[in-house]
Protein backbone atom coordinates (compact mmCIF):
# COMPACT_ATOMS: atom_id res chain seq x y z
CA UNK A 1 0.00 0.00 0.00
CA UNK A 2 7.72 7.49 0.28
CA UNK A 3 7.24 8.46 -2.90
CA UNK A 4 5.12 6.98 -5.12
CA UNK A 5 6.38 4.50 -3.74
CA UNK A 6 8.25 4.72 -0.75
CA UNK A 7 5.06 5.58 0.58
CA UNK A 8 2.57 3.52 -1.41
CA UNK A 9 1.63 1.05 0.06
CA UNK A 10 3.64 -0.91 2.32
CA UNK A 11 6.70 -1.18 1.10
CA UNK A 12 9.79 -0.50 3.22
CA UNK A 13 8.89 1.30 6.12
CA UNK A 14 11.81 3.23 7.19
CA UNK A 15 15.66 3.25 6.21
CA UNK A 16 17.46 0.92 7.70
CA UNK A 17 21.02 0.83 8.46
CA UNK A 18 23.09 0.76 5.38
CA UNK A 19 24.73 -2.30 4.15
CA UNK A 20 27.01 -1.64 1.01
CA UNK A 21 28.31 -5.19 0.88
CA UNK A 22 32.05 -4.17 1.16
CA UNK A 23 34.06 -6.95 1.69
CA UNK A 24 32.32 -9.36 -0.57
CA UNK A 25 34.22 -10.52 -2.84
CA UNK A 26 32.54 -10.01 -6.68
CA UNK A 27 31.11 -13.05 -7.91
CA UNK A 28 30.58 -14.60 -4.55
CA UNK A 29 27.28 -15.71 -3.12
CA UNK A 30 26.95 -12.89 -0.62
CA UNK A 31 27.82 -10.06 -3.51
CA UNK A 32 25.49 -11.41 -5.26
CA UNK A 33 22.85 -11.85 -2.85
CA UNK A 34 23.78 -7.60 -1.89
CA UNK A 35 23.04 -7.13 -5.66
CA UNK A 36 19.70 -8.37 -5.71
CA UNK A 37 18.64 -6.99 -2.47
CA UNK A 38 19.48 -3.79 -3.86
CA UNK A 39 17.62 -3.75 -7.06
CA UNK A 40 15.11 -5.24 -4.77
CA UNK A 41 15.04 -2.99 -2.51
CA UNK A 42 15.62 -0.16 -5.24
CA UNK A 43 11.77 -1.01 -7.24
CA UNK A 44 10.22 -1.22 -3.43
CA UNK A 45 9.37 -5.35 -4.18
CA UNK A 46 6.41 -5.30 -1.74
CA UNK A 47 4.87 -2.11 -3.46
CA UNK A 48 5.02 -4.13 -6.60
CA UNK A 49 3.56 -7.22 -5.01
CA UNK A 50 0.57 -5.39 -3.60
CA UNK A 51 -0.12 -4.25 -7.17
CA UNK A 52 0.56 -7.76 -8.17
CA UNK A 53 -1.88 -9.01 -6.02
CA UNK A 54 -4.59 -6.32 -6.29
CA UNK A 55 -4.52 -7.29 -10.28
CA UNK A 56 -5.29 -11.25 -9.41
CA UNK A 57 -7.95 -9.92 -6.52
CA UNK A 58 -9.30 -8.46 -9.58
CA UNK A 59 -9.33 -10.97 -11.96
CA UNK A 60 -11.06 -13.49 -9.08
CA UNK A 61 -13.83 -11.00 -7.82
CA UNK A 62 -14.59 -10.35 -11.67
CA UNK A 63 -15.41 -14.27 -11.92
CA UNK A 64 -12.45 -15.46 -13.77
CA UNK A 65 -12.49 -19.42 -13.76
CA UNK A 66 -10.89 -20.93 -16.92
CA UNK A 67 -7.55 -21.07 -17.68
CA UNK A 68 -7.38 -18.32 -20.26
CA UNK A 69 -9.01 -15.85 -17.99
CA UNK A 70 -5.96 -17.01 -15.53
CA UNK A 71 -3.60 -16.55 -18.25
CA UNK A 72 -5.08 -13.26 -19.01
CA UNK A 73 -4.83 -11.92 -15.18
CA UNK A 74 -1.34 -13.42 -14.71
CA UNK A 75 -0.05 -11.03 -17.31
CA UNK A 76 -2.04 -8.25 -16.20
CA UNK A 77 -0.40 -9.06 -12.70
CA UNK A 78 2.86 -8.49 -14.32
CA UNK A 79 2.00 -5.72 -16.35
CA UNK A 80 0.41 -3.42 -13.18
CA UNK A 81 3.85 -5.34 -11.36
CA UNK A 82 6.33 -3.48 -13.63
CA UNK A 83 4.05 -0.05 -13.62
CA UNK A 84 4.55 0.20 -10.17
CA UNK A 85 8.14 -0.65 -10.07
CA UNK A 86 8.75 1.78 -12.80
CA UNK A 87 6.62 4.36 -10.90
CA UNK A 88 8.96 3.57 -7.88
CA UNK A 89 12.48 3.41 -9.88
CA UNK A 90 11.44 7.01 -11.85
CA UNK A 91 10.95 8.78 -8.59
CA UNK A 92 14.44 7.76 -6.72
CA UNK A 93 15.92 8.45 -9.83
CA UNK A 94 13.96 12.01 -9.82
CA UNK A 95 14.51 11.84 -5.88
CA UNK A 96 18.70 11.54 -6.38
CA UNK A 97 19.71 14.96 -4.83
CA UNK A 98 16.69 15.07 -2.23
CA UNK A 99 17.37 11.53 -0.90
CA UNK A 100 21.30 12.40 -0.20
CA UNK A 101 19.89 14.55 2.26
CA UNK A 102 17.96 12.12 4.78
CA UNK A 103 18.00 8.11 2.28
CA UNK A 104 21.17 7.76 2.21
CA UNK A 105 20.68 3.83 2.96
CA UNK A 106 18.88 4.23 -0.36
CA UNK A 107 20.50 1.86 -2.95
CA UNK A 108 20.64 4.38 -5.84
CA UNK A 109 21.99 7.61 -3.10
CA UNK A 110 24.17 5.24 -1.45
CA UNK A 111 25.83 4.86 -5.27
CA UNK A 112 25.47 0.96 -4.64
CA UNK A 113 23.07 1.59 -7.81
CA UNK A 114 24.56 3.45 -10.83
CA UNK A 115 22.57 6.31 -12.42
CA UNK A 116 23.06 4.94 -15.67
CA UNK A 117 22.24 1.10 -14.35
CA UNK A 118 18.85 3.07 -12.91
CA UNK A 119 17.79 4.84 -15.91
CA UNK A 120 18.51 1.34 -18.19
CA UNK A 121 16.84 -0.39 -15.68
CA UNK A 122 13.26 1.69 -15.82
CA UNK A 123 13.51 1.78 -19.19
CA UNK A 124 13.16 -2.26 -19.20
CA UNK A 125 10.47 -1.99 -16.81
CA UNK A 126 8.39 0.49 -19.11
CA UNK A 127 8.59 -2.22 -21.67
CA UNK A 128 7.91 -5.06 -19.73
CA UNK A 129 4.77 -3.33 -18.52
CA UNK A 130 3.75 -2.77 -22.26
CA UNK A 131 4.76 -5.80 -23.71
CA UNK A 132 2.73 -7.99 -20.62
CA UNK A 133 -0.16 -5.73 -21.57
CA UNK A 134 -0.30 -6.03 -25.43
CA UNK A 135 -1.31 -10.11 -25.44
CA UNK A 136 -4.23 -9.05 -23.65
CA UNK A 137 -5.64 -6.30 -25.79
CA UNK A 138 -4.92 -2.86 -27.09
CA UNK A 139 -7.76 -1.33 -24.75
CA UNK A 140 -5.92 -2.74 -21.83
CA UNK A 141 -2.41 -2.14 -23.23
CA UNK A 142 -3.58 1.63 -23.90
CA UNK A 143 -4.89 1.83 -20.05
CA UNK A 144 -1.65 0.60 -18.70
CA UNK A 145 0.06 3.46 -21.16
CA UNK A 146 -1.89 6.23 -19.51
CA UNK A 147 -0.96 4.72 -15.81
CA UNK A 148 2.64 4.78 -16.54
CA UNK A 149 2.04 8.55 -17.53
CA UNK A 150 -0.19 8.94 -14.35
CA UNK A 151 2.30 7.31 -12.09
CA UNK A 152 5.68 8.44 -13.84
CA UNK A 153 4.13 12.10 -13.59
CA UNK A 154 3.45 11.97 -10.21
CA UNK A 155 7.20 12.43 -9.40
CA UNK A 156 7.33 15.18 -12.06
CA UNK A 157 3.84 16.79 -11.83
CA UNK A 158 2.17 15.70 -8.48
CA UNK A 159 4.95 15.25 -5.89
CA UNK A 160 5.36 18.44 -4.31
CA UNK A 161 3.67 20.31 -6.63
CA UNK A 162 -0.07 20.13 -5.80
CA UNK A 163 -0.09 19.27 -1.87
CA UNK A 164 -3.47 16.54 -1.78
CA UNK A 165 -2.35 15.37 -5.53
CA UNK A 166 0.37 13.53 -4.04
CA UNK A 167 -1.79 10.96 -1.99
CA UNK A 168 -4.61 11.05 -4.74
CA UNK A 169 -2.18 9.68 -8.00
CA UNK A 170 -0.61 7.32 -5.52
CA UNK A 171 -4.04 5.73 -4.45
CA UNK A 172 -5.49 5.95 -7.95
CA UNK A 173 -2.39 4.67 -9.32
CA UNK A 174 -2.39 1.38 -6.94
CA UNK A 175 -5.93 0.83 -6.71
CA UNK A 176 -6.12 0.45 -10.53
CA UNK A 177 -4.84 -2.96 -10.62
CA UNK A 178 -7.94 -4.51 -9.31
CA UNK A 179 -10.21 -3.61 -12.32
CA UNK A 180 -7.72 -3.91 -14.34
CA UNK A 181 -7.41 -7.43 -13.36
CA UNK A 182 -11.25 -7.88 -13.58
CA UNK A 183 -11.47 -6.67 -17.25
CA UNK A 184 -8.07 -8.22 -18.51
CA UNK A 185 -9.73 -11.47 -16.68
CA UNK A 186 -13.28 -11.55 -18.04
CA UNK A 187 -13.83 -8.03 -20.21
CA UNK A 188 -16.90 -5.83 -19.99
CA UNK A 189 -17.21 -3.58 -16.79
CA UNK A 190 -16.17 -5.58 -13.36
CA UNK A 191 -19.02 -6.46 -11.44
CA UNK A 192 -19.72 -4.79 -7.90
CA UNK A 193 -17.70 -6.94 -5.75
CA UNK A 194 -14.44 -5.59 -7.73
CA UNK A 195 -15.73 -1.90 -7.58
CA UNK A 196 -16.45 -1.84 -3.84
CA UNK A 197 -13.15 -3.63 -3.84
CA UNK A 198 -11.28 -0.95 -5.84
CA UNK A 199 -13.03 2.41 -3.48
CA UNK A 200 -11.52 0.19 -0.71
CA UNK A 201 -8.16 -0.44 -1.96
CA UNK A 202 -7.83 3.29 -2.86
CA UNK A 203 -9.06 4.81 0.55
CA UNK A 204 -6.92 2.66 2.26
CA UNK A 205 -4.02 3.66 0.19
CA UNK A 206 -4.42 7.06 0.59
CA UNK A 207 -4.78 7.29 4.00
CA UNK A 208 -1.27 5.22 4.49
CA UNK A 209 0.67 7.12 1.81
CA UNK A 210 -0.86 10.48 3.37
CA UNK A 211 0.97 9.36 6.98
CA UNK A 212 4.25 8.44 4.88
CA UNK A 213 3.98 11.86 3.53
CA UNK A 214 3.91 13.22 6.86
CA UNK A 215 6.35 11.73 8.14
CA UNK A 216 8.64 13.42 5.42
CA UNK A 217 8.09 16.57 6.70
CA UNK A 218 10.87 17.72 7.57
CA UNK A 219 13.03 16.29 4.73
CA UNK A 220 10.30 17.56 2.34
CA UNK A 221 10.38 20.85 3.93
CA UNK A 222 13.55 21.65 3.87
CA UNK A 223 13.27 20.73 -0.25
CA UNK A 224 10.54 22.94 -0.82
CA UNK A 225 8.02 20.66 -1.37
CA UNK A 226 4.76 20.94 -1.17
CA UNK A 227 2.83 18.01 1.10
CA UNK A 228 -0.21 18.68 3.01
CA UNK A 229 2.04 18.39 6.27
CA UNK A 230 4.35 20.68 4.71
CA UNK A 231 1.73 23.47 3.65
CA UNK A 232 -1.54 22.44 6.11
CA UNK A 233 0.80 20.85 9.40
CA UNK A 234 0.39 17.33 10.77
CA UNK A 235 -2.93 17.85 12.18
CA UNK A 236 -4.64 18.46 9.12
CA UNK A 237 -2.88 15.62 7.73
CA UNK A 238 -4.05 12.65 10.08
CA UNK A 239 -7.78 14.15 10.09
CA UNK A 240 -7.77 13.15 5.95
CA UNK A 241 -5.99 9.94 7.33
CA UNK A 242 -8.59 9.25 9.59
CA UNK A 243 -11.55 10.32 7.49
CA UNK A 244 -9.99 8.07 4.94
CA UNK A 245 -9.71 5.06 7.34
CA UNK A 246 -13.32 5.44 7.66
CA UNK A 247 -14.07 5.04 4.79
CA UNK A 248 -12.45 2.03 4.56
CA UNK A 249 -14.38 0.76 6.98
CA UNK A 250 -17.56 2.36 5.83
CA UNK A 251 -16.86 0.89 2.38
CA UNK A 252 -15.85 -3.00 3.68
CA UNK A 253 -18.89 -3.38 6.35
CA UNK A 254 -21.31 -2.18 3.35
CA UNK A 255 -19.79 -5.50 1.81
CA UNK A 256 -21.50 -7.93 3.70
CA UNK A 257 -24.66 -6.39 1.50
CA UNK A 258 -23.69 -8.39 -1.44
CA UNK A 259 -20.71 -10.78 0.01
CA UNK A 260 -22.27 -14.29 -0.67
CA UNK A 261 -20.09 -15.77 2.41
CA UNK A 262 -21.40 -15.63 5.31
CA UNK A 263 -18.11 -15.43 6.87
CA UNK A 264 -17.46 -11.89 5.67
CA UNK A 265 -18.11 -9.62 7.77
CA UNK A 266 -16.92 -11.53 10.86
CA UNK A 267 -13.58 -11.79 8.89
CA UNK A 268 -13.98 -7.80 8.03
CA UNK A 269 -14.17 -7.06 11.35
CA UNK A 270 -10.94 -8.74 13.25
CA UNK A 271 -8.72 -8.17 10.19
CA UNK A 272 -9.55 -4.83 8.99
CA UNK A 273 -12.53 -3.16 11.18
CA UNK A 274 -11.41 -3.34 14.44
CA UNK A 275 -7.79 -2.95 13.59
CA UNK A 276 -8.30 -0.01 11.78
CA UNK A 277 -10.29 1.68 14.73
CA UNK A 278 -7.61 0.85 17.33
CA UNK A 279 -5.26 2.52 14.90
CA UNK A 280 -7.47 5.37 14.37
CA UNK A 281 -7.76 5.97 18.34
CA UNK A 282 -3.74 5.82 18.54
CA UNK A 283 -2.91 8.49 15.82
CA UNK A 284 -2.24 12.31 16.67
CA UNK A 285 -0.63 14.86 15.20
CA UNK A 286 2.83 13.80 16.24
CA UNK A 287 5.51 12.10 14.38
CA UNK A 288 5.74 9.10 16.74
CA UNK A 289 2.29 8.03 16.36
CA UNK A 290 1.95 8.44 12.46
CA UNK A 291 4.63 6.22 12.30
CA UNK A 292 3.35 3.83 14.23
CA UNK A 293 0.15 4.05 12.76
CA UNK A 294 1.61 3.91 9.61
CA UNK A 295 3.58 0.77 10.57
CA UNK A 296 0.29 -0.98 11.12
CA UNK A 297 -1.86 -0.23 8.42
CA UNK A 298 1.06 -2.10 6.61
CA UNK A 299 0.76 -4.73 8.45
CA UNK A 300 -2.72 -4.85 7.42
CA UNK A 301 -2.66 -4.61 3.95
CA UNK A 302 -2.11 -8.13 2.78
CA UNK A 303 -4.51 -9.84 4.86
CA UNK A 304 -6.93 -6.73 3.79
CA UNK A 305 -6.67 -8.02 0.05
CA UNK A 306 -7.03 -11.62 1.50
CA UNK A 307 -10.18 -10.56 3.27
CA UNK A 308 -11.82 -8.91 -0.16
CA UNK A 309 -11.71 -12.57 -1.79
CA UNK A 310 -14.68 -12.66 0.46
CA UNK A 311 -17.07 -10.78 -1.91
CA UNK A 312 -16.98 -13.04 -4.33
Amino acid sequence: MDRLVARTAGPAMECEPDVTGEGYAAGSVRHTIRRIADWLAFVRISTCAGMVLQALLGAFLGGAGNTSAWLRAGLASVSMGAVMAAANSFNDIVDLETDRIDKMCRPLPAARISHRSAVAFLALLVVLALGSAIPIGGALAGATGVLLILALGYSVVFKGKVPVGNSVAVAVVSAAAIPYGAVAAVGGLPPLPCLLAWVASMLFVFAYDNLKTAMDIRGDASAGLRTIATVRGLAVSVSLSKCAMAGVIAVMTAGAVIASSAIYLPVVAVVIVLPLIALASRLGPDLGSIRAVARGMWLLWFPALAALCLLR
